[in-house]
């Protein structure tokens, strides 16, 4: 009924089918999540995104083991130098360093959230290194054993997790190691961005990951798992919803469809934008799955391809913004709307959980 009046391709000129033959002709299996997904190769890794497991929050990048020591060493005095503002002024910032157990190196800092949360606020942040990565974890805690607020009501009530949550801290590291990006583990586990966290599927594991084409400002997939996201209603039930937001942006429907890929049924939106003012024309499609389930062995799943909208960029000032020309606005969008379709539809087609994931 979706899909009566939709089309399912739009015909392509002979130099946009030689464009994307060329762009598809080598592709390459990612690991994303426990699914698997083929992408041309010229897709990169974008630097840009956000790992949770079971309330810790994890990264992982490559770094030469020198670089992590000399990174290392900056943090500690980086941190040694913070103060509080306010009447904490005179508290350590830091209230303990602790050794990571071998092989793993690094350390544990037991900290303050920020400079004008207080005390008792803590943020427990590992700072490691394994194998050729850098590796770090981020949990929060309170803690009021300060002797300070031995007699204070607030801290009382506020309690001391910092124990527990260092223990569970520790226990979600010890999971998590390198990876690189063509790496495809074998065994149970969740690829996230340049790393691995080891072990069967459990509540609470969020991860994103974020491909880029190389030479594109624009052209970027999305991809994303989670087992915390539950909706009451599917993206199809929320059309009403859906298509005011569409008016109110000047985009209109290209296609959709439900689909079905390697036994997982998705609901497929594809939109173009019609440009005002500065916008540029472009594409998003969107595919959800799994989106009213809260179990872990089938997350919610979301696919996305941008096409005329700037790839995320990490947080910087305004002065390397301009020096990267950040700033300059898009004129045109990289990809026409039928390359993009056939993009979309060669990859998504490839979109499969991976064997012995869960």
């Amino acid at each position: 009924m979706l899909t009566a009046c939709q089309p399912k391709a739009i015909p392509m000129t002979p130099e946009e089918a030689q464009r994307v033959e060329a762009l598809t002709a080598n592709m390459t299996t990612r690991c994303m999540g426990r699914y698997l997904v083929d992408m041309p190769e010229r897709f990169v890794l974008n630097p840009v995104s956000t790992t949770q497991i079971e309330g810790v929050k994890v990264a992982v990048q490559p770094m030469l083991k020198q670089h992590f020591e000399m990174a290392l060493e900056a943090k500690k005095a980086e941190l040694s130098r913070t103060r509080f503002r306010g009447n904490e002024k005179d508290f350590p910032y830091v209230r303990s360093t602790t050794l990571l157990p071998l092989p793993r190196e690094g350390v544990v800092f037991d900290r303050a959230r920020s400079v004008d949360t207080g005390r008792l606020g803590r943020s427990l942040e590992i700072f490691g290194w394994l194998d050729g990565y850098l590796i770090t974890a981020y949990i929060e805690s309170r803690d009021n054993t300060f002797p300070e607020d031995a007699n204070d009501s607030i801290a009382k009530q506020l309690g001391n997790n910092t124990p527990e949550k260092l223990a569970h801290l520790l226990k979600v590291y010890e999971r998590v190691s390198g990876r690189k990006d063509t790496e495809i583990p074998a065994s149970p586990g969740l690829c996230i961005p340049n790393g691995f966290v080891a072990g069967a599927e459990r509540q609470g594991q969020e991860a994103d990951a974020v491909y880029h084409l190389d030479d594109a400002p624009d052209v970027w997939f999305g991809f994303g798992s989670s087992d915390a996201i539950k909706e009451k209603t599917t993206l199809f039930d929320r059309t009403s919803d859906v298509e005011r937001s569409m008016k109110d942006g000047g985009s209109k429907t290209l296609r959709k469809q439900k689909r079905t890929l390697h036994g997982q049924a998705y609901e497929e939106w594809l939109f173009v934008n019609t440009p005002e003012q500065d916008d540029v024309r472009g594409a998003f499609f969107l595919m959800h799955g799994n989106e009213l389930r809260t179990d872990p062995a089938q997350p919610f799943i979301e696919f996305k391809l941008h096409n005329g909208n700037r790839i995320p960029t990490p947080q910087m000032g305004m002065e390397e913004k301009d020096r990267l020309g950040l700033f300059k606005p898009l004129t045109k969008a990289t990809l026409s709307d039928a390359e993009a379709l056939a993009i979309w539809d060669k990859v998504t087609a490839t979109l499969r959980p991976r064997a012995g994931a869960f």
